[in-house]
């Protein structure tokens, strides 16, 4: 377990962990480096073959380890299950996600036909040290970047049962943040252009303009402002002046507003 420099008594419970059960082993980064960081520290001081990353809003069944295991054969690097979503307070299953990822998934992920969770994955170390870990600089959807660069490299297999509770409702997430989400959708598609736009041209369309228009109805109008320029920034002339021609269509077409 790794505590990301926290100020409040995380580490602590962890010690307190550690010395009930030798089976926890606990490290602290010395400043702050965010999830990625996080889990880049593990990775270095881990001594397994597999990894599972895990994150503090998730849990696990008690069988999701050797369910995941007894799926792995030699020509498997990386098993998915499947995992619930669950309000923290009132412990209902909101939805599900069963993404189906079977063989060389790059494609796919690339066009985001299918998904993989953070949560949800049990990989062979061989594969993850030789993409480099995760990058710490991915400002969000760092599980879209992290599988995206190991696809590449990983066969995917599904093990189709739920065994992960994702918990929401709290107050620092990804989706309640539109800079993070701006951020991390024009990352990704900068740092994959050449192959969204040599495969994928339509596709890197669709959510450039996705993520314009999530910016056009911010209703903080500061916040819009910047988020604009960001988009000036991070996209070249030619893409910018598509998307805007095809806002509106794109408006009337998937949302019935202009």
């Amino acid at each position: 377990m790794v505590d990301d420099f926290s100020t409040d008594d995380s580490w602590e419970i962890l010690t307190e962990y550690a010395e009930k059960d030798e089976r926890f082993h606990v490290l602290k980064n010395e400043c702050y480096k965010g999830a990625c960081g996080a889990r880049n520290t593990g990775i270095k001081h881990a001594k397994g073959d597999f990894f599972q990353f895990f994150d503090s809003d998730d849990e696990m069944y008690p069988d999701l380890l050797l369910d995941l295991y007894n799926q792995l054969s030699e020509d498997v690097d990386v098993v998915t299950c499947w995992t619930n979503v669950v309000d923290v307070n009132s412990k209902e299953i909101l939805k599900t996600f069963e993404n189906i990822t079977e063989g060389n998934i790059h494609s796919q992920l690339m066009t985001e036909k299918t998904y993989v969770d953070t949560n949800c994955a049990l990989i062979r170390r061989t594969v993850v040290e030789s993409i480099g870990g995760w990058s710490e600089d991915c400002p969000s959807y760092q599980e879209w970047d992290f599988h995206l660069r190991l696809s590449k490299v990983a066969r995917y297999k599904t093990h189709r049962r739920h065994l992960i509770n994702y918990n929401v409702g709290g107050t620092d997430t990804i989706s309640k943040s539109l800079p993070k989400y701006v951020a991390g959708r024009l990352y990704i598609l900068n740092k994959n252009k050449a192959e969204f736009v040599g495969k994928h041209f339509a596709s890197y369309l669709k959510k450039l303009l996705t993520v314009y228009y999530m910016i056009k109805i911010s209703d903080n109008s500061v916040e819009k402002s910047k988020l604009l320029n960001m988009f000036t920034e991070k996209t070249d002339l030619l893409s910018r002046l598509i998307v805007k021609c095809m806002y509106v269509p794109y408006c009337v077409l998937n949302y019935g507003r202009k």
